[in-house]
């Protein structure tokens, strides 16, 4: 009887056990996934930083701000000159064409687009 009751203790002192093992390693499992989430972000941010820092680079360099002054703000070099072209470039036919429309009255100009179509 004695020891039917004590291995009852026993048995029930064993199943608690268990019971709080279970727990306390179901919780350092559901840590550990957290943790490789965390650690997982952590290196996304790491590789997002080290592209920031590689562009900060970039943009402190010498070159960089060589080319924005040429380019952006029309600035050149000592010894260098700034070549503007224009933006729309008219043929000497064209050119002819607007000179004869300025000065010549309308029937020559009738006269000349015969002529030269």
């Amino acid at each position: 009887m004695r020891r039917l009751m004590l291995n009852t203790i026993l048995l029930v002192l064993c199943i608690l056990l268990f019971g709080s093992l279970y727990k306390i390693l179901s919780g350092r499992a559901e840590e550990n996934v957290n943790v490789a989430k965390l650690v997982g972000i952590l290196n996304q941010e790491k590789s997002v930083h080290a592209k920031l820092e590689a562009e900060n680079v970039y943009y402190m360099s010498s070159e960089y701000l060589e080319s924005v002054s040429r380019d952006d703000l029309g600035l050149a070099g000592k010894g260098e000159y700034i070549v503007v072209l224009p933006s729309v470039v008219t043929t000497p036919v064209q050119e002819k064409t607007l000179i004869i429309q300025e000065d010549r009255p309308s029937f020559i100009l009738a006269w000349v687009h015969l002529l030269i179509s």
